[in-house]
């Protein structure tokens, strides 16, 4: 026997031998079908399947045991640069760069390279102090002071913090910034960048203030009070200051601006460190886009510092001369450096403002 097609109702109209309503589970024969009136008709159905649809949910299976210690290869300095208006640009420093072996992971997806700090406010525990993480002045310039227990706010990139005990001592309390991690394919390393702000969101007005992390690994899917690993000590290392540098053209004569934490006196006595700026124009002989730059000026403009050590200026005019290369591109080039004992400088801020 045969069923009329898929949708068909009327069974006066219907092809087929008969017509099936599955709502009612009624078969009627056609009115033109091969069912005769006395037929035996044997019927088997089945059951359609059943489908139920979900959101999906995700189950964390905590890590039953403490992460590895972290082994810390490298601490370098971070820079950005920006160029937040027109004639003006801002190189971001306060950061490192911590470089890590491999493998990560050892406890698990989510684990994050932990900074950890003191709890609360004032001084903590001197017996907590090899597992906190410091930061203090230059002691060879004097500049502004900085506070030598930052706390986990003062950690902006961290994607996770808790307050726990510390491996080291069960019966302590120590705040934890985790940080996530990347992987550097031509070092070979994983890594983790660690800005520092001060407690309001500031850059540290301090002159290269001297970092020391205390770093675990930290996963936050753990059970309780396996969260982080042993503490290990960072290299120290150096934080740049924030430097915003503007420059405004008057004719053939440019104005130019810098400011940013100073420090107000060194070894060999000078009170600022020194900016200096000139022009430089394109050679187009040299498609090379860093070394095609030639010097145009006659002489290097030194910029005049004021204002308080944490937030000093310095300003000066710069003559603006033709060059040899008729139209080419030229640039402000300023550089700075700090001067010790002996003559002996460091340069320490370069950059390059397009004219």
């Amino acid at each position: 026997m045969t069923p009329a097609p898929p949708g068909s109702s009327d069974a006066d109209t219907a092809t087929g031998d008969y017509v099936y309503d599955a709502a009612t589970r009624l078969l009627t024969r056609t009115s033109h079908g091969g069912l005769a009136d006395d037929a035996e008709l044997m019927v088997s159905a089945v059951a359609p399947g059943i489908h139920r649809e979900s959101a999906p949910e995700v189950r964390h299976v905590r890590s039953s045991a403490r992460p590895a210690p972290p082994v810390v290869r490298q601490v370098v300095p971070l820079f950005h640069w920006d160029r937040p208006a027109e004639g003006a640009s801002r190189r971001r420093g306060n950061a490192v760069r911590v470089y890590l072996d491999r493998p990560w992971w050892s406890s698990g997806p989510g684990e994050r390279l932990g900074v950890v700090t003191a709890p609360g406010t004032g001084d903590p525990a001197e017996a907590l102090h090899p597992y906190l993480t410091m930061l203090g002045t230059d002691p060879s310039a004097v500049s502004t002071t900085v506070t030598p227990w930052p706390r986990s706010n003062a950690f902006p990139r961290a994607t996770a913090s808790r307050s726990l005990a510390p491996a080291e001592d069960p019966g302590a309390t120590v705040t934890v910034a985790g940080h996530d991690v990347s992987f550097d394919a031509a070092r070979d390393l994983w890594y983790s960048d660690i800005e520092l702000r001060t407690a309001a969101g500031q850059s540290p007005a301090s002159w290269f203030p001297f970092l020391r992390m205390a770093l675990v690994r930290y996963q936050p899917e753990s059970l309780d009070g396996l969260w982080v690993s042993k503490t290990v000590q960072a290299p120290m290392a150096q934080l740049s200051p924030e430097r915003t540098a503007t420059v405004v053209r008057s004719g053939n004569v440019l104005t130019v601006t810098v400011t940013g934490p100073a420090y107000t006196a060194t070894s060999s006595g000078t009170a600022r460190p020194t900016i200096r700026a000139l022009v430089e124009q394109a050679a187009p002989a040299f498609p090379d886009p860093h070394l095609r730059w030639a010097e145009i000026s006659k002489a290097y403009t030194t910029l005049t510092a004021t204002g308080p050590a944490g937030n000093t200026t310095w300003t000066g005019t710069v003559p603006l001369p033709d060059g040899p290369f008729a139209d080419a591109p030229r640039r402000l080039r300023l550089t700075e450096t700090e001067e010790h004992l002996d003559g002996h400088e460091r340069l320490v801020y370069l950059d390059f403002l397009p004219l």
